[in-house]
């Protein structure tokens, strides 16, 4: 992987390095604002993790039971509070639109099947942001937070609740 982006970084670099010293910065107001919105798009991968039980592969029909990754879309909001020049406190609440497809094979009657299970996850992330110095139009960033992740409307057999940390 890092062989095929080892010439565009490379080239990124390059160009980076003769920039005029005099360029103007970009947006120097926005780095002031006391707070400000935004919306956020992201796509996200979903699969299930699934653990067989010994009696699961002693006894039952099924031969095969594997997760398949898919795609899907969030859509969110983005509240964002500067604290100091270092640190912005973020909030961004988001509809998560996931897939999860499980493959299956039965042994009697023999038959293949593909059940996709759709869900709507609803999330709020509230993180902190820290910030180096701005070097031009540049600057380094980290965020850390905690989620709390909602499955509305629940599927059927459990609560849907889950608390996450990145």
């Amino acid at each position: 992987m890092f062989r095929l982006l080892r010439f565009p970084i490379g080239l990124l670099i390059l160009c980076l390095t003769y920039l005029p010293s005099n360029a103007q910065l970009n947006m120097e107001e926005h780095d002031q604002k006391p707070y400000y919105f935004g919306i956020t798009l992201a796509s996200n991968q979903s699969n299930f993790k699934l653990y067989h039980s010994d009696r699961f592969l002693n006894q039952d029909t099924v031969m095969v039971i594997e997760p398949l990754k898919t795609i899907g879309f969030n859509l969110g909001l983005l509240a964002n509070l500067r604290l100091n020049k270092r640190f912005d406190l973020r909030f961004n609440p988001q509809l998560v639109f996931a897939s999860k497809n499980l493959y299956y094979k039965e042994q009697f009657p023999s038959a293949e099947t593909t059940k996709n299970i759709e869900s709507i996850l609803l999330s709020f992330p509230v993180q902190i942001k820290f910030k180096s110095d701005r070097i031009r139009n540049m600057r380094v960033y980290t965020i850390a937070g905690m989620k709390y992740d909602y499955d509305w409307p629940p599927t059927r057999g459990h609560a849907g609740r889950r608390i996450s940390s990145r």
